[in-house]
C-alpha cells in the first residue's frame, strides 16, 4: 500500500508539473504547432503538385525500403529512433546558445514539411490505400514524434532563454535535473512512438502494392 501511495503521490506530482509547464510556455507550443501545421499544408500542396510520382521520389526512405521490402521492420524502427535521437540531440546543441536556439525550430519545420509532403504522394501514387495508411499508419507514428520535438524545443529554448539572465545552460545538468518530469513524459511518448511503428508498419507492407516504376 504505501508503494502504491508513494507511486500516486509522484503522478500527481508530475501532473501538476506538466499542468505549470504547459500553462507557463503555451503560447510558445501555440507557435511552434502553427508553424508545424504550416509547414505540413506546405508540404501536402507540394506533393500533390509533382508530377509523376514514383515510389522511389518519396522523401521517407526508411519507410520507401520497408514497404519494398528491402529492410524488416526491426531495422526500420531502429533507424527511426536514431534519426529522432540524432534530432533532438541536435536541438539541445543548437540551445546552447538563446539566439541560435531558434535554429532548432528549423528542425520542426523540415519534419511537418517530410510528413505533408510524403502524405500528399503516398496518396497520389496509392489512391484509396494511400489514404488508409496515411490515416492508420502514418499520422499516428509520425505526429507522436512530431509532438516530441516540438515538447522538446520548447522545453530548450524556454530553459536557454530564462537561464541566460542567470548564467545558465542547457548543456549544465542542472537542465536535466530541473526538467526531469517532463523529460520523463517526453520519454515515455517515444516509447508509445516506437510501439505504435511496431504495431501499424505491417499494416503499410500488406496494404500498399508498389506498383511498377
Amino acid at each position: 500500500m504505501n508503494i502504491l501511495r508513494a507511486v500516486n503521490r509522484e503522478i500527481g506530482v508530475i501532473k501538476s508539473d506538466l499542468k505549470d509547464h504547459f500553462s507557463l510556455y503555451r503560447k510558445w507550443y501555440f507557435l511552434l504547432i502553427i508553424v508545424a501545421i504550416v509547414a505540413i499544408i506546405v508540404g501536402l500542396i507540394v506533393g500533390f503538385s509533382t508530377k509523376d510520382i514514383v515510389i522511389t521520389k518519396i522523401p521517407e526512405r526508411l519507410f520507401v525500403r520497408f514497404v519494398t521490402g528491402d529492410i524488416g521492420i526491426g531495422s526500420l524502427v531502429l533507424a527511426r529512433i536514431a534519426t529522432s535521437v540524432v534530432l533532438l540531440i541536435l536541438i539541445w546543441l543548437l540551445c546552447a546558445r538563446p539566439y541560435l536556439g531558434l535554429i532548432s525550430v528549423g528542425i520542426v519545420v523540415y519534419r511537418g514539411f517530410m510528413l505533408g509532403l510524403s502524405s500528399a504522394m503516398l496518396i497520389s501514387l496509392f489512391s484509396v490505400a494511400g489514404v488508409l495508411n496515411i490515416l492508420l499508419v502514418v499520422v499516428p507514428c509520425y505526429l507522436v514524434m512530431l509532438a516530441v520535438l516540438i515538447a522538446f524545443c520548447v522545453l530548450c529554448l524556454s530553459y536557454s532563454f530564462t537561464s541566460r539572465i542567470y548564467g545558465g545552460c542547457v548543456c549544465s545538468g542542472e537542465f536535466f535535473c530541473s526538467q526531469k518530469k517532463v523529460l520523463i513524459v517526453l520519454g515515455i511518448m517515444i516509447l508509445i512512438a516506437v510501439a505504435l511503428e511496431l504495431i501499424l508498419l505491417p499494416l503499410a507492407s500488406s496494404t500498399l502494392i508498389v506498383p511498377k516504376s
